[in-house]
């Protein structure tokens, strides 16, 4: 790992090459050299931070899924990095699309050797949910993420009555 010092900044999810300051609007704020975010296919939105609330969970993820995204610095080398004595070379093929090529040119700018990417798991769409550990879906994998997506947080519906509860004992002692 290199020591690299630099103004605070923030992550561009949109792969624009840019990293914007942190006086300006942005979804995910980085701080080191490991970042984890969601990424939401959904509507063009940029994902968030895994540390903030979860984005909704719609009933059609089966066609735009969630993905739990993490981009790394070191570790080991995939090919298309070479490491010569004068620093890291990263190879543009003439085979890369133009997405590819923009993507490691972003990786090479900000030191970023790895991008993992991966659906969420049927049981961290139910843990974004608030479903306890044990509870059970029934039916294919597609059916249980349509559960989720059509589920309302569970804690909801309890909040939503203590609320009315509180406003409802307080308008009965007004009234009394």
């Amino acid at each position: 790992y290199s020591l690299v010092s630099c103004k605070p900044w923030i992550l561009d999810t949109n792969f624009k090459n840019v990293g914007t300051s942190i006086n300006q609007p942005a979804p995910v704020i980085t701080a080191n050299r490991k970042w984890h975010y969601l990424m939401n296919p959904q509507f063009n939105s940029a994902g968030g931070s895994v540390d903030k609330p979860c984005f909704t969970l719609i009933a059609r993820m089966d066609k735009m899924p969630p993905y739990l995204i993490e981009a790394s610095g070191g570790g080991e080398l995939p090919g298309f990095i070479k490491m010569f004595p004068e620093g890291l070379v990263y190879e543009i093929y003439d085979t890369d699309s133009d997405v590819m090529k923009k993507i490691k040119e972003f990786m090479a700018m900000y030191g970023i050797s790895d991008i993992k990417m991966r659906m969420l798991t049927i049981p961290e769409l139910k843990r974004i949910m608030g479903f306890p550990e044990d509870y059970m879906l029934i039916g294919t994998k597609a059916e249980q993420k349509k559960y989720i997506g059509n589920a309302v947080e569970v804690n909801m519906a309890r909040v939503l009555c203590e609320a009315l509860c509180k406003i409802l004992v307080t308008m009965q002692r007004k009234v009394a």
